[in-house]
Formats: C-alpha cells, sequence, structure tokens
C-alpha cells in the first residue's frame, strides 16, 4: 500500500538575537507608532505656551471699570496694580477680594477678558438724596431730575441737600414737582455723593450738613461746627486732598474756602459766610461711631 508523502518546510531563518534592524525600519516603526506626530504637537503646544506667557500681548492694558462713582480705574489700578501685569498672573478673586476691603464698596466681581482686559463690576454704597427747599423734601435722581416731592420722607441714611438760595416753593410749584419733572444741581448732587463716601475714610470729617446756592456752591457744616465752602465741581479732586491734608496735619481751624485758586482757612467764620436765612440743622449725620 502506498503511504503518503510527508512535507517538509524548510527550516525558518531566524535573525540572530543581537542584529538589530536598519535606521529605515527603525524610522518606519517609529513613524507608524504616531510618536513623529505627537512630538510635533507637543513642541507646538510648548512654543504656544511660551509665546502667550512671555508675549506683550497678554499684558494687562485696559482696566473698565463699571457702576462706581468714586473708585476709578486710577484708584483701583493703586490698590491691585493690574497696569502691566500679565494676564494670566490675574487672579480675579483675589483682586476681588482687596477691593472689596475699600470702605466704599458694598460689593464687587472681576472678569479677565484676553488678551489684555480686566473688567470690575462695582457696587458702591449710596444713599438716597432728598432736595429741601423750605419744609419741602424733592425726590431727585443723579441726574439732577426731580421725580416729585415726598411728604413722608425719611432721613436714616438719606443725603439732603438744603437748598439755601432763598428759593420759595409756592403752589404751583409744588404742584409741578407733583405732576411733572425738572431740574436742580446736578453736580452738587454728584458732588455730595461722593463727599458722603470719602469725606469720612478721607479726611475723618463727619458733616451735619450739607447746603447749596449758586453765589457758594456746595458748603459743609461740620459736627465739630466747622464751616467749610467747596463750591462747584471745579477742582473736585484737589479740594478733598487739601482737606486730607489739614487732617494729616491736625491743623486746627472752623471756617476753609476752597473756591479760590489760593484756598484759604480761618479760625474764625467771618458773618458774610455765615447763613442769613437758614439754620444749621441735622438733616444728614453720619454717626461717630461708624467713622474708620
Amino acid at each position: 500500500m502506498h503511504q503518503p508523502r510527508q512535507r517538509h518546510d524548510p527550516p525558518v531563518r531566524r535573525r540572530p538575537s543581537r542584529v538589530r534592524p536598519g535606521w529605515r525600519v527603525q524610522m518606519q516603526q517609529f513613524v507608524q507608532t504616531g510618536r513623529v506626530i505627537s512630538a510635533i504637537l507637543l513642541a507646538v503646544v510648548l512654543f504656544l505656551t511660551v509665546h502667550m506667557v512671555w508675549s506683550d500681548q497678554y499684558l494687562v492694558r485696559n482696566v473698565i471699570v463699571n457702576g462706581a462713582k468714586v473708585l476709578t480705574e486710577q484708584r483701583i489700578n493703586q490698590m491691585v496694580s493690574l497696569h502691566g501685569m500679565s494676564i494670566w498672573s490675574v487672579n480675579p478673586e483675589r483682586v476681588a477680594d482687596t477691593i472689596q476691603k475699600s470702605p466704599y464698596v458694598d460689593a464687587v466681581s472681576v472678569q479677565v477678558t484676553l488678551p489684555d482686559t480686566v473688567a470690575v463690576s462695582v457696587r458702591e454704597h449710596q444713599s438716597d438724596i432728598r432736595w429741601k427747599i423750605g419744609d419741602r423734601y424733592l425726590m431727585v435722581d443723579a441726574l439732577g431730575t426731580v421725580m416729585g416731592s415726598d411728604d413722608g420722607v425719611v432721613l436714616t441714611d438719606t443725603l439732603v441737600i438744603n437748598d439755601d438760595s432763598g428759593a420759595v416753593l409756592t403752589d404751583t410749584m409744588r404742584y409741578i414737582t407733583d405732576t411733572m419733572r425738572y431740574g436742580v444741581d446736578a453736580g452738587a448732587i454728584r458732588m455730595v455723593q461722593v463727599l458722603a463716601l470719602r469725606l469720612p475714610v478721607e479726611a475723618k470729617l463727619v458733616v451735619t450738613r450739607y447746603g447749596w446756592d449758586l453765589r457758594r456752591g456746595v458748603t459743609l457744616n461740620t459736627v465739630d461746627g466747622r464751616l467749610i465752602l467747596l463750591g462747584d465741581e471745579t477742582r473736585f479732586d484737589e479740594k478733598l486732598q487739601l482737606l486730607r491734608d489739614l487732617s494729616e496735619r491736625q491743623v486746627e481751624y472752623v471756617f476753609v474756602d476752597l473756591r479760590p485758586l489760593t484756598p484759604y482757612y480761618r479760625f474764625d467764620i467771618p458773618p458774610q459766610a455765615l447763613l442769613a436765612t437758614a439754620t444749621v440743622v441735622t438733616d444728614t449725620l453720619s454717626a461717630p461711631e461708624n467713622q474708620p
């Protein structure tokens, strides 16, 4: 009987263990593993990261302040030094915590926008305002628009500006204030809003009365009997700085006129500076215990 023929395959030649593939084979294997693409992507990411961290394009150039009257961009930058800082170094929470320490601030939020902008939204402590003519209190807004009369006025935490111009509300005028809108001095309103925040903190002055008339502008009476003539908004920051300097130097005075280019103070109140028709009443009072 014929037996099947056995198949004999040729022996497989194995590469000696010490023999390594050539550089072409190694390169082909390296490319096939995807390491080349990964290396290129890593290099690109590192380049972009270094560029974004060190490029002048990502330095803070714009500090946008919203909702603030007292804390301007300059004042906020003095508190946290944002200008010129790397945008990547700005910690919004830390910046907000620093600004929140200001006695003027009620609430604050900070938002960083690439490549160079930091937006600060501030809500300052504010009080309602009433414009007082005679025995009538008029509700006014920040633009000086009279919204109507407040017959049930409550003076708690309310800023009252006493109109010392001698104006009298006639029956016709009372009708107008109750039915229509007209304006009072918006500049005086802006000044008093800022003064109410800054004077107790910066000049250690407790104001008991805010007054206004066409001739003298805004006037202040303090709890310790001082009379201060501020005038209008001209050189407003300079006037506040002068009051701060007087406080820091502990200068004794009872009268100061900040309206002229050369301000002066006196140890007495000249008769012409006194009101002829209005007496000093405590319409607005910042309690001493609230002083910083």
